[in-house]
């Protein structure tokens, strides 16, 4: 039995660390384009949306081959299920930069704090739910 949760316990630990690499791989994409475009004078709140789709698909690929790796083809009802988790991602960095950006009128870098705060949430709904 000790055995078994042994197992257990690190493939789960290799899982987060996996889903940590390929979330910094996405936040990495996310980031640069929100800088550059935010630098290019686009609208935080636009850059924002930009940055998360391409960082969107970077997560996907990278957490459908690497962290829960699938074998599968393309699931529809996966991706689906994916996108649903990006948009509440989305809808948790937007919200944080409206109100930090737009609201409360800090400077455009400091839209960069809810990018660090999704992978939390986005992690938990993954694991239990999207990739389930």
């Amino acid at each position: 039995m000790k055995a078994i949760i042994k197992k257990i316990k690190r493939h789960h630990i290799k899982q987060v660390i996996i889903f940590g690499m390929v979330g910094v791989a996405a936040l990495l994409v996310q980031v640069v384009l929100y800088f550059v475009l935010c630098r290019l004078s686009l609208n935080p709140l636009y850059a924002t949306f930009i940055g998360n789709g391409m960082g969107m698909i970077v997560g996907y690929k990278g957490h459908t081959k690497f962290t829960f790796e699938r074998t599968h083809k393309f699931s529809h009802k996966e991706f689906i299920k994916y996108v649903v988790t990006s948009l509440i991602g989305l809808a948790i960095n937007s919200t944080g930069v409206y109100l930090l950006v737009t609201l409360l009128k800090y400077h455009s870098d400091v839209g960069l704090i809810p990018m660090f705060i999704t992978p939390v949430v986005t992690f938990l709904i993954s694991k239990f739910w999207a990739f389930k």
